[in-house]
């Protein structure tokens, strides 16, 4: 594959951080996880997901609330030489100790999931895959100490492998026919 220049453009916006909605879905609720394609054409077909997953009868992704400068995704190359992969870690915040964020933490301990994280320019990025899906790595929940402090839940994703591919297909939010 040839290399390609990668240059900056001057005074392009780079907003950091997640938009205040992920979305999540278990790896069962799908009949056909996409994936990026087995010879791509380029370096940018190489980490892009440009077709739509397909869900099982009455299922589709489900969205969990962030609050706004408190979601991030972290992609880190680990290993030893010559035996890269990436560790993709998608940290949200959620407001309140609602029973039913208390419920999903529980339920999501030791699922098999696949995870939507959109970052502040729009473009998706994607957790799991079919053979390799993500998994809820951490969640935490806090009272706080002081009426100024946080109250609520901190959930972290991880998924390992490729780095975090972006996702292009369609995010399906009511449940499939």
């Amino acid at each position: 594959m040839d290399l390609e220049d990668v240059v900056w453009p001057n005074g392009q916006n780079n907003d950091g951080g997640l938009a205040t909605v992920i979305y999540v879905a278990r790896k069962s609720d799908f009949t056909t996880i996409r994936w990026i394609p087995d010879a791509p054409a380029n370096l940018e077909a190489k980490v892009t997901i440009a077709t739509d997953h397909v869900f099982a009868s009455g299922k589709c992704f489900k969205k969990i609330s962030c609050t706004l400068e408190k979601g991030q995704l972290e992609s880190n190359l680990v290993g030893e030489r010559n035996s890269h992969s990436y560790e993709n870690l998608a940290t949200i915040a959620q407001p309140g100790n609602k029973k039913l964020m208390l419920g999903i933490l529980e339920e999501f301990k030791n699922d098999d999931l696949i995870v939507l994280v959109k970052e502040l320019d729009g473009q998706v990025r994607q957790l799991g895959w079919e053979d390799v899906p993500a998994h809820l790595d951490s969640g935490e929940t806090t009272t706080g100490t002081a009426v100024s402090d946080f109250k609520g839940s901190t959930l972290t994703f991880k998924s390992i492998g490729r780095i975090a591919p972006v996702y292009e297909g369609e995010i399906l939010l009511t449940p499939a026919a």
